[in-house]
């Protein structure tokens, strides 16, 4: 089976077959492989684990991309949720002794003081944010406690920038717990987008909902596009004959 054919599907995988799926495929497996081989051997560095998992992710299809990056897993399901974290935030597994997980905001800050990150997140916010929603002024993180809503999580090239920022810090584990009341409220926000994913799963599903609407009017209509033309065409030609006849049914008369 070639992977690269594959057309992402309306629900989301589980992502040990999602997982499962990739591991059949050469191509996927080879670079799966990398990404497990740097971010799980001895002496793991970290910043070489995140450039493994931007390797691998560049070097997917959007499609394929959307599988394992949207992937699902049942809440009670600890082998599917040790995957999910394996390929949606790499990280080594032995942290130095002492290190406190950072908070959701220290990973955007982080992301911010790092050129390359620091780019891919503005990639990220100039093209996923409506422009209503961006309060903040240029160098800032531009991300507040702002509606979900607002983020255009259904459009491809929204998408894709959030795909570039796949490998990034702001895909590594953090936590919100110790916060204060405002400063909690967007370290969730940021949470939701960065590792819920919310605004996308729930775009993906607004998006497969227009197409099953779609696909319903046009069973209701009855004909494809080209169908109509012929009915337009016949219509046309039915008014024609119907004035011709007319015409020699008045002239018979006269005559």
């Amino acid at each position: 089976m070639n992977i690269w054919a594959v057309v992402v599907p309306k629900t989301r995988g589980s992502c040990l077959s999602e997982m499962k799926v990739c591991i059949q495929d050469s191509v996927c497996n080879a670079q799966l492989s990398g990404l497990f081989k740097s971010c799980s051997e001895p002496g793991c560095d970290g910043v070489r684990c995140q450039r493994a998992a931007r390797r691998f992710y560049d070097g997917l299809p959007l499609g394929v991309a959307e599988m394992l990056v949207f992937c699902a897993c049942e809440p009670d399901d600890p082998q599917c949720l040790s995957v999910r974290a394996d390929i949606q935030s790499p990280a080594c597994p032995e942290r130095p002794e002492g290190t406190r997980t950072r908070t959701c905001l220290e990973a955007r800050d982080d992301c911010v003081k790092d050129p390359l990150c620091r780019k891919q997140y503005g990639t990220f916010q100039s093209k996923c944010l409506r422009s209503e929603s961006i309060f903040c002024h240029a160098g800032e993180s531009c991300f507040g406690p702002v509606d979900l809503d607002l983020i255009l999580g259904s459009d491809f090239e929204c998408r894709r920038a959030f795909f570039g920022t796949m490998g990034t810090v702001l895909h590594q584990p953090c936590t919100c717990d110790g916060l204060n009341s405002d400063d909690r409220h967007a370290c969730l926000f940021f949470r939701s987008i960065f590792h819920d994913k919310s605004p996308f799963v729930h775009g993906q599903n607004k998006g497969n909902e227009s197409h099953e609407a779609a696909h319903v009017e046009s069973r209701v209509l009855g004909l494809p596009w080209f169908g109509y033309q012929v009915v337009f065409l016949l219509v046309c030609i039915l008014i024609m004959v119907t004035l011709i006849t007319g015409i020699m049914v008045v002239l018979h008369k006269l005559g």
